[in-house]
């Protein structure tokens, strides 16, 4: 068995949060103290407020001056959305990899000065012999993490860059809105230019807000639906599968 990569804030926000989902402890129950979670895993307290934290930002918890941290009851008029852009039954092929001059809205996202390099993978998302979606994801260029010559070398990317960042805790915002294909996603998929699309843009973040990754998905009518619920069966880790 492979040792755990996980960062401890992460595990032990993730072990928390299996609790609060799986119902072992149910809304008002009041979390363990911050003495009792460090001495349980044996790091600071620093490190157990960083992981309560997590949870309170993912509305799973809710903290009471003097009293510490309880689940807090669902909320199900705030919905979140399951987002896998690649589905297990869809195949992946590369349009392009390649060190660009990050495009000024890419720059913004990124934080990074305009015409900084950024790594750029494009791909088009099949369902057999069909594409379904586009995507171009961006990537700051830092020298050594990850070097463009591995990228060219992996067909597993996505996972590569997980197994990179899987020690630190990741939140993502996505933006959905309607569009039209431009020239390149439209030769990249095969179809007719300024065809009606499902246009989201993510923007990955270190739970420390550095953004690590921004993507645009154009995604066509074959793609599917997505799904949006409410209340605790919601919440999920980044990663997790749909």
């Amino acid at each position: 068995m492979s040792a755990d990569t996980r960062a401890t804030y992460a595990r032990i926000a993730d072990e928390l949060r299996k609790a609060i989902l799986s119902g072992r402890m149910a809304p008002g129950d009041a979390i363990p103290t911050e003495h009792e979670l460090a001495d349980r895993y044996g790091t600071s307290r620093v490190t157990v407020r960083k992981a309560l934290n997590v949870l309170k930002g993912e509305q799973l918890t809710v903290s009471r001056q003097g009293k510490g941290y309880f689940v807090k009851k669902p909320d199900y008029s705030r919905y979140v959305m399951t987002f896998a852009m690649f589905k297990p039954e869809y195949a992946i092929r590369y349009a392009s990899m390649a060190v660009v001059a990050a495009p000024e809205d890419v720059a913004k996202a990124l934080g990074l000065p305009g015409g900084s390099d950024v790594i750029l993978i494009g791909l088009a998302v099949l369902d057999g012999a069909e594409a379904v979606a586009s995507a171009d994801t961006y990537l700051p260029y830092v020298k050594g993490f990850p070097t463009i010559e591995s990228v060219t070398h992996r067909a597993d990317y996505p996972k590569f860059v997980d197994r990179k960042l899987w020690s630190i805790l990741l939140r993502c915002e996505l933006r959905i809105g309607a569009s039209r294909l431009d020239s390149e996603h439209a030769r990249r998929m095969a179809c007719p230019e300024s065809e009606p699309v499902i246009f989201a843009r993510r923007l990955i973040r270190t739970d420390e807000g550095r953004a690590v990754g921004y993507s645009r998905y154009y995604l066509r009518e074959g793609y599917g639906e997505l799904l949006a619920e409410s209340g605790y069966t919601a919440s999920k880790p980044f990663g997790s599968e749909a």
